[in-house]
């Protein structure tokens, strides 16, 4: 897999997975059903993880 990074053309280390709301899914149309998730996978290099990393830590570089 290659890095999700736009300007990154080194291979992937590591993911992040997740559930996201399918806001496209005919099945969320009452408030009363469950809402329907589809996963997303996103795939980065070791140097473009630990910049993803500091971000959600709020770090600055």
């Amino acid at each position: 897999m290659k890095c999700y990074s736009t300007n990154c053309k080194n291979e992937a280390s590591s993911s992040f997975s997740e559930k996201v709301l399918d806001v496209n899914s005919t099945t969320n149309k009452w408030l009363t059903t469950e809402p329907v998730y589809k996963r997303i996978t996103l795939y980065y290099c070791h140097d473009c993880m630990q910049d993803v990393l500091g971000d959600l830590r709020g770090q600055k570089k």
